[in-house]
């Protein structure tokens, strides 16, 4: 394999997608429907959750391709990275797409061994041509949001049963506190996060200031 300046278009388009790939497998992880799915395709029932992540993370790779590719003939990384698909019709651009989804592994041994960004067994097979762009913004773009999409990976676990994305609610109101002078922590009160699992100690200051 060769490593030109198009060849890094294709790679930072395919590392977009496969952050943006992660980010909805782990919000996928909690879906009762499409653990069945990886459950009926790999038999993952009695796996850990780690390992059930890694075959939902495939599932979700195909079916974000498959509807990418069905209604754009694209990919978000790879429109972002200003990727153009050259074929004859409007249907043939979504299938060549579906296609080349199809024969990935082939298609990853194929370019491995091509000069050119595209091997051409894959053109045949696909009976179309992918168009990377070479201009400035394009680069500029791909690089930008590669970096971005990599920095906020990291995070992606929040996906998981998307707890942050509930309604929070905080009561400002005061609490009832133990009598008295304070002498020990038992003046304290514990006010634990359910959802983020976070604690904090509180104390009634009217009360610690004798008002």
């Amino acid at each position: 394999m060769f490593f030109t300046p198009k060849r890094y278009l294709k790679v930072t388009a395919t590392i977009i997608d496969l952050c943006i790939c992660l980010f909805l497998s782990y919000g996928l992880l909690s879906n009762e429907f499409v653990l069945a799915m990886a459950n009926s395709l790999f038999h993952i029932s009695k796996e850990s959750l780690s390992i059930k992540h890694v075959f939902v993370f495939v599932v979700t790779y195909f079916f974000y391709y498959f509807y990418c590719a069905l209604f754009f003939s694209l990919t978000f990384g790879q429109l972002i990275c200003g990727v153009r698909v050259i074929a004859p019709t409007f249907f043939l651009r979504r299938l060549a797409a579906i296609m080349r989804l199809l024969l990935l592994p082939v298609r990853v041994i194929l370019d491995m061994f091509s000069r050119e960004i595209e091997h051409p067994w894959c053109l045949k097979l696909t009976a179309s041509r992918l168009i990377y762009r070479s201009r400035v913004i394009s680069y500029f773009l791909a690089t930008f949001i590669c970096l971005v999409a990599i920095a906020l990976t990291p995070f992606s676990p929040l996906m998981y049963k998307q707890q942050f994305l509930g309604h929070q609610q905080i009561d400002y109101g005061l609490k009832g506190f133990v009598e008295g002078d304070i002498k020990d922590f038992e003046s304290f009160r514990e006010i634990g996060s359910t959802s983020l699992g976070f604690s904090s100690f509180t104390i009634h200051l009217r009360q610690y200031l004798g008002l």
